[in-house]
């Protein structure tokens, strides 16, 4: 946490700070982030977002910090050789995955938890989704991951393909890691379910089940699927492509969604 709040200040001056948007640019044909936000002493939401921003744009980073490192100014130049082999440790890295793999999978509790007259029934529940996530991590953290490759992919292609709709619902900037992390919460919610219980799921109910404030982009997504015209048969195949991988992962048999 402190050599991310370290750069981040760093970066807080105007000159230093169109060396990183440049870098970001060259780097990152697509994103709409140029500037690293501060870790926040009161709001914990926006401590999940700054850690995630940086790990997203760290290539962009280092390379910024690279090209400071030939100004003339031996000030500047010695804090951006500090932060550049402060950032290369591997215990740095090491702990910065860990922290962005845990914090992606919290964000969605923690933003609800900041809503106006949140539900207490659904906060606790999901509290103990992240607990249960975060302990299955612990756990089975490399059957974790193989378990969610296949889906997170076709959870990313779905999110794309209604890229417009799906950035209305949500005031935070989507990317992988907090696309995930919510896929993982919501996934933990359905995993103590039994065979035959899932099996009497449909799409609708699942949408009412859903909060939109702690998932609002599966929330959305079930949104879309249960209004497609039937005709629509390309969007309903993936998501039912989609539900078939999440609920077959969990070695439980697929529910009928229609």
């Amino acid at each position: 946490m402190g050599t991310i709040q370290s750069v981040s200040t760093f970066f807080g001056y105007p000159k230093r700070q169109s060396i990183l948007q440049l870098s970001i640019v060259e780097i990152f044909l697509q994103t709409n982030r140029f500037k690293l936000k501060n870790l926040c002493a009161t709001r914990w939401v926006d401590r999940h977002d700054a850690v995630i921003l940086f790990e997203e744009l760290q290539p962009a980073i280092l390379h910024a910090l690279d090209k400071i490192t030939l100004w003339p100014d031996s000030d500047t130049f010695s804090s951006a050789s500090h932060l550049l082999t402060a950032i290369r440790q591997l215990k740095f890295q090491t702990a910065l995955v860990i922290l962005v793999k845990i914090l992606s999978k919290s964000f969605p509790l923690s933003r609800y938890l900041q809503t106006v007259n949140l539900d207490l029934k659904t906060a606790l529940e999901a509290v103990s989704n992240v607990q249960n996530t975060i302990q299955e991590i612990r756990e089975n953290c490399d059957i974790e991951m193989k378990i969610s490759e296949k889906i997170k992919g076709k959870f990313k292609q779905l999110v794309e393909t209604y890229q417009d709709i799906v950035d209305k619902c949500t005031d935070s900037n989507l990317n992988d890691n907090l696309l995930n992390g919510e896929l993982d919460l919501w996934y933990t919610k359905y995993s103590t379910l039994t065979s035959a219980e899932l099996k009497n799921k449909n799409a609708i109910e699942l949408y009412f089940q859903t909060c939109p404030n702690v998932y609002p982009i599966i929330s959305k997504l079930l949104q879309i699927f249960i209004t497609l015209p039937v005709s629509t048969a390309t969007g309903e195949r993936s998501f039912e492509n989609l539900f078939e991988k999440f609920f077959w992962t969990n070695t439980f048999k697929w529910f009928s969604l229609t």
